[in-house]
């Protein structure tokens, strides 16, 4: 999931590049019919698929309301960092770490929301309203994983700025904020993966259908908030 969330992040900006550059290159008329005629194809083809297969029209069922809960949630996301565009002005780096950080929050939840998943199929753990301790070893893990690699991320985004000339922050500050995000990411990530996956099996949902897109989602609200709070307490 993290591997394709992000190749799907790559081809999605080259998307955006491409479709603005057609946008001004053709005509409205023209956009317009091919926007409408690929929209119709993909709706036939979702409408077939769902004719077809039990367990497409059980995904379809369980997912399409959480989704419209994500878009709604990832526009929320949006602005809020619109909302901060000012602050963000000031120090520029910060709009380098959000989609960073955002990225890796998501990521982060999503394995750790798979493993819980998993590990409640095969009979290994037991999801209850409070973790037992097999949930919190991977809680420990994830806390792990995160405290490295937000630093990590945060080092290279100061030397890709360094590089790009992109106005920068002092080092050991970039390195205080990750290392405070982190902590604070990482408890958001750990108590909103478990408890969307302890929510969907106990209400009978695929955690597969939902948990992940519900969890980047939420995710993306709490990595900026959190991101753009300790920058203001820090900077």
């Amino acid at each position: 999931s993290p591997l394709i969330a992000s190749i799907g992040d790559i081809l999605n900006v080259a998307s955006l590049f491409a479709i603005g550059i057609l946008s001004f290159s053709l005509s409205k008329g023209f956009m317009l019919f091919s926007s409408l005629a690929i929209s119709a194809i993909i709706i036939m083809f979702s409408l077939l698929s769902v004719r077809t297969s039990y367990y497409a029209k059980k995904i379809l069922k369980e997912s399409m309301a959480f989704l419209a809960i994500c878009a709604f949630l990832s526009t929320l996301a949006g602005s809020l960092l619109d909302k901060n565009l000012e602050f963000i002005g000031i120090f520029p780096l910060l709009l380098v770490l959000s989609p960073l950080f955002n990225a890796e929050n998501g990521n982060i939840g999503s394995i750790l929301s798979a493993r819980i998943s998993t590990s409640f199929h095969l009979g290994q753990a037991e999801i209850t309203f409070l973790p037992k301790l097999k949930i919190l070893k991977e809680f420990f893990n994830t806390f792990a994983i995160t405290i490295i690699l937000f630093p990590l991320l945060a080092i290279i985004a100061f030397v890709m700025s360094t590089l790009l000339d992109i106005p920068q922050m002092a080092f050991f500050v970039i390195l205080k904020l990750s290392i405070f995000v982190a902590i604070i990411s990482s408890f958001a990530a750990m108590l909103t993966s478990y408890y969307l996956t302890y929510f969907s099996i106990r209400t009978n949902i695929d955690p597969d259908n939902v948990v992940i897109p519900l969890l980047t989602s939420v995710m993306d609200i709490a990595s900026v908030s959190i991101l753009i709070l300790i920058a203001t307490i820090i900077l």
